[in-house]
């Protein structure tokens, strides 16, 4: 790369640093809340004020304790539940000491846009794309400044931007011959998230034995260390929050995925229950409803189905196209009980890779339709409330599968072609 190109793509960093920060002004924090409140009950003996006590229904609902502590503060936000693993809650009992949530808040603020940045360079090397990189990294931040994907995130300081980061880390590093380092940050990913672990276990099918090792032995030890610092029994308040979890239904306007596509079709609105943030002054609300045994042999069956064949694909490919990448993280998140629409913000960082393989002209069409439905005026939620959530679910999980489609037949088809000319 010469030395003007370098400058060129530091330039954008730097122009779309100042978008994001711009477009998203002082976050909200809300989801980044939950981290914080679980931080400071950590040392708190009752482990109900860390994970919300067993419930029929997972309602988004936090601890009484954290309500009872905002409303003495007199902030008026939504508060969400802590659904991370305990290590994260023990992790941030020793910042809480050390600062304010507001002031953490500010610092995240400018920690995630340049975690986007480098997402968005991550996903250009794992790529290698023939068009020039500084075009692609304009395309991918572009894309990222107009779409709810990135900005919802951003201004909720969602760990899940961290998440994606540390996977396509773990995906680049591996590509390029470092799989120990690779394995690393994808078991620091799945600390917080575990569906990371579906990546590690496409690594092994695919052959990348160094790599699967890696993040065996460096998960292991975060696991380990998660147990001896925070104790089983909040474990297991953790595994049942999660079982929960996977037997209810969320809808919301924000939540893509099969499950939610299924509900909105075939749950009653008589079934559903509406639950929002009104105690503690915010305006976010959703819908859940218990999921029949039926529902959840489908959504079992799905997701087994899904492995099955992602596993059977790395086998048969080897991994070797970076574009199957972005078509498992879309296909993982798809089938999982609980998919916000940042869980696919690494998915659309590829999207530029289209230009380097099709037609421009098909490509800008492939490319508007994915991101249209997310482009955040046509998401504004004033906008969206006037359509029937049929069709809002219809719109945006057929984007969603149309970019995760164009991902998995042009990996196919290069791949062919490949093995055809060598």
């Amino acid at each position: 790369m010469t030395v003007r190109s370098m400058a060129l793509l530091v330039l954008i960093s730097v122009i779309f640093f100042v978008m994001l920060r711009t477009s998203v002004g002082v976050p909200w924090s809300a989801d980044l809340r939950s981290m914080w409140l679980a931080g400071s009950f950590f040392s708190d003996v009752d482990i109900g004020t860390v994970y919300r006590p067993s419930e029929q229904l997972f309602s988004m609902q936090p601890p009484d304790a954290w309500i009872d502590s905002v409303l003495a503060e007199g902030i008026k936000t939504p508060v969400y539940p802590f659904i991370y693993p305990p290590l994260w809650a023990w992790l941030m009992s020793f910042v809480t000491p050390l600062t304010t949530m507001s002031e953490f808040g500010r610092i995240m603020g400018i920690i995630n846009p340049c975690l986007v940045i480098l997402s968005a360079l991550l996903a250009m090397r794992i790529t290698a794309p023939m068009i020039p990189r500084p075009v692609f990294l304009t395309i991918s931040l572009g894309l990222a400044s107009g779409s709810i994907v990135f900005l919802l995130p951003l201004n909720e300081n969602q760990p899940q931007i961290l998440v994606a980061f540390l996977t396509l880390l773990g995906i680049e590093r591996t590509r390029s011959g470092a799989p120990i380092a690779g394995g690393a940050a994808m078991a620091f990913a799945a600390s917080l998230k575990l569906y990371p672990l579906v990546f590690a276990l496409v690594w092994l099918a695919a052959g990348y034995r160094s790599a699967t090792l890696s993040f065996a032995v460096f998960g292991g030890a975060l696991g380990l260390l998660s147990i001896v610092v925070a104790g089983w029994p909040m474990h297991a308040a953790y595994l049942s929050e999660l079982s929960v979890i996977s037997k209810t239904l969320l809808m919301s306007r924000a939540n893509f995925s099969l499950d939610p596509l299924i509900g909105v079709f075939t749950i009653p609105q008589s079934a559903q229950i509406p639950i929002d943030t009104l105690v503690t002054g915010g305006d976010t609300n959703w819908m859940v409803a218990q999921k029949s045994q039926a529902f959840l042999m489908v959504s079992a069956l799905a997701q087994f189905t899904m492995l099955a064949f992602l596993l059977l694909l790395a086998r048969r490919t080897g991994m070797r196209d970076p574009l199957l990448w972005p078509f498992v993280i879309i296909a993982v998140s798809w089938v999982s009980p609980l998919s916000w629409l940042y869980h696919y913000l690494a998915a659309f960082l590829f999207l530029p890779a289209l230009f380097d393989r099709l037609d421009p002209k098909v490509a800008l069409s492939i490319v508007l339709l994915c991101v249209l439905p997310t482009n955040y005026v046509m998401f504004d939620l004033e906008l969206m409330s006037a359509l029937d959530s049929h069709w809002v679910a219809l719109v945006n999980n057929a984007a969603l599968l149309l970019m995760a489609a164009a991902y998995l037949w042009l990996a196919l088809r290069h791949d062919d072609i490949r093995q055809h000319s060598g």
